[in-house]
């Protein structure tokens, strides 16, 4: 019974920390008391401060948004990451979803396709698939969903291969899965339908 304690306050002591850490690089804290000491150099974080939906769904997940954006645009991974995830995790609806669609295709394109991409491959199947979906809405246009996946996958081939991956592991007999194998070296093999 006291292992039991002790790894409970173990856990509430690092899971404290880490909200800390957090706080502390940006992340965290309520939309009105936004981290101020960092300093938002990019227009399209700059933008982000006005996203008051987004802002606020972000905060109720922990996530100072336009801080957010701004270490992404930076390269650093753990923000492309955060968010991608947000995607899925985030509770995001109407205009706020619409912001974050939008704002993360744009950050996208500014890391870049092999970026993006590697920060997917961080995320599990169940994040990976609002995160296409996502990405299907933002170039979706008048032309449906298969000529919205084609301009997807030209203009982001690695993130697409990776949220295809996914897909295709729930899709089931229409879509060509990818070996688990393939992963680590970032090439799929073609021609391993799943199983």
């Amino acid at each position: 019974m006291k292992i039991a304690v002790t790894q409970c306050r173990l856990m509430a002591g690092v899971g404290s920390l880490l909200l800390l850490l957090l706080v502390v690089n940006g992340f965290g804290g309520e939309v009105e008391s936004r981290t101020t000491g960092v300093k938002l150099r990019h227009k399209l974080a700059q933008e982000a401060v006005d996203y008051s939906d987004l802002n606020a769904m972000a905060a109720a997940t922990g996530i100072d948004y336009p801080v957010l954006v701004e270490r992404a645009l930076e390269g650093k991974r753990g923000a492309m990451v955060l968010l991608l995830w947000m995607a899925g995790n985030a509770s995001l609806d109407g205009a706020g979803a619409e912001g974050y669609s939008y704002t993360m295709v744009r950050v996208a394109r500014e890391i870049g396709d092999k970026a993006i991409g590697e920060a997917a491959r961080r995320l599990d199947r169940e994040s990976l698939l609002p995160v296409r979906d996502a990405f299907l809405f933002e170039y979706g246009g008048d032309g449906g969903e298969a000529a919205a996946a084609e301009v997807v996958r030209r203009d982001f081939p690695t993130l697409w291969s990776v949220v295809e991956k996914a897909a295709g592991e729930q899709g089931g007999a229409d879509r060509t899965g990818v070996a688990p194998e393939s992963e680590g070296d970032g090439k799929a093999k073609q021609g391993e339908g799943s199983r």
